[in-house]
């Protein structure tokens, strides 16, 4: 991204806040889960812990920066997004992002069990992500920036 687009793209604090009051859905087998940065949630834990794993992410490959892509052009990204974690061997059930207030489109993505922090972050980077959510059983999750200047 250049500094023309970057300049259009919402700040670091608008993004942070809007992370920060969405509400992360895993379409889990038994029941959906809702999931919350911060909070901790043994509904998380149980599934996680299921296939024997500690740590887990949400990672999206849409509206890379926060700039909204076409319909066609995300699920485009979405689809090598599943197609790079279905090679790794790892868990998925999909999961989407929805901003509380409405400010931001819902994304669709993966929640990801057994990948760690720090795949996740290269994953993260590698899609464009300002920020991921990530977690490990009987702890809180965590949202973590991709991009350097959230993290100056």
């Amino acid at each position: 991204m250049d500094d023309q687009e970057r300049s259009n793209a919402p700040s670091v604090e608008d993004c942070d806040a809007a992370y920060r009051r969405t509400s992360y859905m895993i379409d889990a087998p038994e029941a959906p889960i809702i999931v919350r940065i911060n909070q901790p949630s043994d509904d998380v834990d149980t599934l996680v812990d299921q296939f024997g794993e500690t740590e887990w992410a949400f990672i999206t490959a849409y509206n890379p920066y926060s700039e909204v892509l076409t319909p066609e052009e995300n699920e485009k990204r979405h689809e090598g997004l599943l197609f790079d974690i279905q090679t790794r061997g790892l868990i998925t059930f999909p999961s989407y992002g929805v901003d509380d207030d409405g400010t931001w489109p819902s994304e669709h993505g993966l929640f990801v069990i057994g990948i760690t922090r720090e795949d996740a972050i290269v994953l993260g980077r590698r899609l464009e992500q300002n920020a991921i959510v990530v977690g490990v059983v009987g702890g809180s999750p965590e949202l973590v920036w991709c991009i350097a200047e959230a993290n100056r």
